[in-house]
């Protein structure tokens, strides 16, 4: 009788992604880095038990000129490996922080969204890049009852 382990369903994204990235590699004339760029865009809708592992198989699909976005990346989010013994180092932010795989799989909304589309209303309201302080208490004043309103029609 043969031997056959079941299959891993959190390890699905990760596989896919570095098949992805080879696939891509192989047939198109962009630069790594670019390539590198979107591969690690992707990286928070890991799975929260996969996160190293998926770092592991998109860094190994680049070459030495990767090394230090990677390197910067593997430090700030993932954790650097241990000097001694196995594991890794707790990385500046917790996985738990930025990993949004267990909201995004049910369909939950990001956890920023609604403040990102405010933000960017707010911001086309103001109309201007660098507002002084005098400015950008007047538009948030200006703002507050229009908030308010918001707020009413939500608690309906």
């Amino acid at each position: 009788m043969s031997h056959c382990h079941a299959p891993q369903p959190d390890r699905v994204p990760a596989i896919q992604l570095q098949n992805a990235i080879k696939a891509r590699t192989a047939t198109t004339d962009e630069p790594s880095s670019s390539i590198l760029y979107s591969a690690l865009r992707t990286y928070p809708l890991s799975a929260a038990g996969e996160v190293t592992t998926a770092f592991d198989l998109i860094a190994d699909q680049f070459d030495d000129d990767a090394n230090d976005l990677l390197d910067y990346f593997e430090k700030t989010w993932i954790g650097e490996p241990k000097r001694r013994g196995t594991g890794r180092n707790k990385p500046q932010f917790d996985h738990k922080l930025w990993n949004i795989h267990d909201r995004v799989i049910p369909g939950v909304p990001r956890s920023n969204n609604s403040v990102e589309g405010w933000h960017n209303a707010f911001t086309s309201r103001v109309s201007i890049n660098h507002p002084n302080i005098v400015k950008l208490i007047e538009k948030i004043r200006r703002e507050q009852p229009k908030l308010e309103v918001d707020i009413e029609k939500i608690l309906q």
